[in-house]
């Protein structure tokens, strides 16, 4: 096709006669093409260009290009226009002069060919202290034959290793990555040791990984507020961990895959080059790249599981396209500072422990439906919770599932704004040990579930739940604080609440409480010695609860000083309301049902209380609709 030969580009000539090094690149007008790399025989370079129908005037038929061999800083592009008519099987030979601050080009003539050449990928790296490396057919790029990559990496061992390139092409073996782990761990030894690995010649469609790079991860099981979402290293096989000195990774400038552990524990690992070719990465390929500061993986869908955990240099990480972050993903990424839109646009689901110990002081994920156990959990690897505190902000507009200890030991979570209008269920301890949240109302309006202990220890926090059916036992234990005012203790609100489990509400501090029709309740369930309102305005009748439902001394120090209100939302209910809290008027068949005067210390309860009939704020909406 006429159209789609444009240019062909020499890189890096930079000795005119024998050099190896050199890079056919075709540029076309329309869609990308593939760069050939030619063969070098004496002092001709050979590649296969795609022939034209008709000749091309005035567009570029060959360019040059010769950089300074050190500072590359200098570039010299010699042209010649004019492209001929070619015929497919023709042989085009072209003279070039090649000076050293430029190229010229001497005459351009065609000829049938007259012998065999076949194509060999090369590469020419930029210094010439680095090394390319055929893995394929053992040579290097000077021709020098070698009997294995071990051989090669040996031959080099002793050279001035700093900004050293070791270039690698063809098929990359599991060996070969046992050969690599080997030499980077012999130079380890040596200090200010900077090297690149270019893997961008190679062949395959997945970067293995070494023999013995078997990693994994356990942690507690978190079926309780108190348990720690502490990670630590299981089935960890790598025979060489002392990887210092691999700075830089250049990976395929094209689709591939990585397989799992390929590049765990490269410790001084700091760039990764190309990683938005990625297809695929596999499970803890980076665990432990503790240097690493930036990860790119535009095409993934999947940050599979360990894949950065413990990369305690990273800074930014964008994942364009993953939908799912899975378990310990980014585990102690201490040093992650934020996590915008821009991170995971299309994540979805985010697992267990997947950021727990993380730095991360904001966080905003449009879509996560999902939030797994510890995902975000203050306790990272091995019980270290130094980024504890960092945590401030939270952002989740559609997500419907808090897991257990989601946010557990976070102290100040949500004091610089938090959305979670969409949470329908919030697990154990989800939100415990949040004890610095500074007189926030949470938004949860959409909050049906709250499991054991969900918000245990968040004294300062003050929320209201609209639509909360179910309290787990401790709950909101510990919720308010002494540091309220007597006029202004803390208010619980849960008008649709229809069960409280065993010391779901023991909070010493709490001022005002609104339940709905309680079927059931544990014991203890609401315990306040300042509690001096109780709503109820959202019943239909008194709710029929255990005797026990009420800890003792709950309302103390209120009966001791004024009087306890209960409200109600009709003169029916209030005459019923009156006449259970009388204890001449409670018979012992009642007693399990109606016993509201044993639940505060003291009888009658008459002397103490007074119920008053008020609305509901649905019932209030509602009359108003029907006004208008």
């Amino acid at each position: 096709n006429a159209q789609l030969f444009h240019k062909i580009f020499i890189n890096n000539l930079i000795q005119p006669t024998g050099s190896p090094y050199a890079k056919w690149v075709y540029e076309a007008p329309y869609g990308d093409i593939t760069p050939v790399w030619a063969y070098c025989s004496d002092s001709c370079w050979y590649g296969i260009v795609i022939p034209t129908d008709e000749a091309m005037d005035d567009s570029t038929f060959l360019a040059i290009y010769m950089s300074d061999t050190y500072k590359e800083k200098r570039n010299t592009v010699s042209t010649c226009t004019g492209i001929p008519q070619m015929t497919a099987g023709k042989k085009y030979n072209i003279s070039v002069t090649a000076y050293w601050d430029r190229v010229e080009i001497n005459n351009v003539s065609v000829t049938d060919w007259t012998e065999k050449v076949g194509l060999t990928a090369v590469r020419n790296p930029s210094r010439t202290k680095n090394r390319w490396y055929d893995l394929t057919a053992d040579t290097t790029g000077t021709g020098v034959n070698y009997s294995s990559l071990s051989a090669f990496l040996q031959s080099i061992a002793d050279e001035d290793l700093d900004n050293q390139t070791i270039s690698l092409a063809g098929n990359l073996s599991v060996g070969d990555m046992d050969t690599l782990d080997t030499y980077f761990s012999s130079v380890d030894a040596f200090t200010d040791v900077s090297i690149t690995l270019d893997l961008s010649e190679i062949t395959n469609d997945t970067i293995p990984a070494s023999a013995a790079g078997e990693y994994g991860i356990t942690d507690a099981g978190m079926t309780k507020y108190t348990d720690k979402a502490t990670a630590s290293s299981s089935a960890k096989t790598r025979a060489t961990t002392a990887t210092n000195g691999l700075a830089k990774l250049i990976l395929p400038g094209r689709g591939y895959a990585i397989a799992d552990n390929a590049f765990a524990e490269y410790t001084s690992l700091k760039e990764i080059e190309n990683g938005e070719y990625a297809t695929s990465i596999g499970k803890y390929c980076f665990y432990g790249c503790t240097a690493l500061e930036h990860a790119t993986f535009t095409k993934v869908d999947t940050v599979p599981e360990g894949a950065f955990a413990l990369c305690e240099g990273l800074e930014t990480v964008t994942f364009t396209n993953a939908k799912k972050i899975e378990d310990y993903a980014f585990l102690s990424t201490t040093n992650l500072d934020s996590i915008y839109e821009a991170s995971f646009p299309s994540a979805t689901t985010i697992g267990r422990c997947a950021f727990a110990g993380s730095g991360t002081q904001y966080i905003c994920f449009d879509d996560v439906e999902t939030v797994g156990a510890g995902a975000f959990c203050g306790h990272g690897y091995e019980g270290n919770d130094n980024n504890a505190n960092t945590l401030r902000h939270i952002a989740f507009e559609e997500a419907e599932t808090i897991g257990d200890s989601a946010f557990w030991y976070r102290p100040y979570v949500a004091t610089g704004g938090h959305f979670l209008t969409n949470v329908r269920e919030v697990g154990k301890g989800a939100f415990a040990q949040c004890f610095s949240v500074q007189s926030v109302t949470l938004s949860m309006d959409s909050l049906k579930t709250a499991d054991d202990y969900a918000f245990f220890n968040t004294p300062y926090l003050q929320p209201n739940f609209p639509n909360l059916e179910t309290a787990g036992d401790s709950c909101f234990y510990n919720m308010g604080n002494s540091s309220y005012s007597a006029n202004s203790r803390m208010q619980l609100s849960m008008p649709k609440c229809t069960y409280l489990g065993s010391c779901a509400v023991y909070c010493t501090y709490l001022g005002s409480i609104a339940i709905g029709e309680l079927t059931d309740a544990g014991t203890n369930a609401i315990r306040s010695m300042f509690l001096s309102v109780i709503d109820l305005t959202s019943c239909s009748s008194v709710p029929k609860i255990r005797t026990t439902t009420f800890a003792s001394p709950t309302c103390m120090s209120v009966m001791s000083t004024d009087s306890v209100t209960i409200k109600v939302g009709s003169e029916e209910m209030k005459s019923e309301m009156d006449s259970i809290l009388k204890t001449s008027n409670v018979d012992s068949s009642q007693a399990s049902e109606y016993n509201w005067y044993a639940y505060f210390g003291v009888s009658p309860l008459s002397n103490y209380t007074q119920v008053t009939v008020e609305s509901s704020e649905e019932a209030t909406e509602a009359k108003e609709r029907k006004k208008k």
